[in-house]
């Protein structure tokens, strides 16, 4: 059996996944739980890969909105502290 990607777990607090919502110009609204996302600029896409190993590209020209939920705003709570750690 493959195993699903989750995100990288140093922490033990880290979440497994997290939720986005995206809401696109022409109004649709599509929910996603994801392993991780990236945006690539050069590229004009946001990536992201599902918690059940669905590889995405959605441009950024047709999003109005991104929404994360509350895990995500704990993973980077959890960086940010992490990062003030290793600081000099």
């Amino acid at each position: 059996m493959k195993a699903l990607p989750f995100l990288s777990k140093e922490d033990p607090e880290i979440p497994d996944s997290y939720s986005v919502s995206f809401l696109y110009v022409n109004g649709k609204k599509e929910d996603f739980e994801l392993a991780q996302h990236q945006l690539n600029p050069s590229l004009g896409v946001m990536e992201f890969v599902t918690s059940e190993d669905l590889w995405n590209w959605v441009p950024l020209s047709s999003l109005q909105r991104l929404t994360f939920d509350k895990r995500f705003s704990k993973l980077m709570e959890i960086k940010t502290k992490s990062k003030e750690e290793t600081q000099p």
